[in-house]
């Protein structure tokens, strides 16, 4: 099983369990995990300022366009990511 397996078994095990969403600490990983690399980093190489992630991963912001990309980053679903939220265009 790959490590992207794991952590998405683990995270939907998680989060079906206990009904609980991701927090930033476990985007922040999910990201670290799939790229191997920082947030600053994944953020640049994507066109995009550290900030704009971090507001997305806090739920802060609601951009439709990071979250995508970041579900995309992270191979699990913008509702796996943000269950709670909307998944608007703020």
């Amino acid at each position: 099983m790959s490590n992207i397996s794991r952590i998405k078994a683990l995270t939907c095990a998680i989060c079906c369990a206990t009904m609980v969403p991701m927090n930033s600490i476990q985007i922040i990983g999910a990201i670290q995990l799939a790229t191997g690399k920082l947030v600053p980093e994944v953020a640049k190489e994507n066109g995009y300022g550290k900030s704009a992630f971090y507001r997305v991963i806090s739920g802060e912001s609601q951009s439709h366009v990071l979250r995508k990309l970041i579900s995309e980053i992270t191979k699990l679903s913008i509702d796996e990511l943000w269950p709670d939220q909307p998944n608007g265009d703020s």
